[in-house]
């Protein structure tokens, strides 16, 4: 895993690259988000799927958390 002047590096150069290339940032970014997610599609309805056969827990009152 990079370290926080890698990661810091990383993304200043990305910046630099997608702006050369009149892309923004976050554009580029959402299309990643939306790339990973179509990628994973089968796995994502299979954890829902899971998921919904579990049974539904009630919290009682007290075990609450009010922040």
């Amino acid at each position: 895993m990079a370290n926080r002047a890698e990661q810091n590096q990383n993304k200043r150069l990305a910046s630099a690259i997608l702006a050369a290339k009149g892309v923004k940032m976050d554009d580029w970014l959402n299309d990643k988000y939306q790339e990973i997610i179509t990628e994973n599609t089968n796995l994502l309805i299979k954890s829902m799927a899971a998921q919904a056969k579990q049974p539904v827990q009630e919290a009682k009152q007290e075990d609450r958390y009010d922040g």
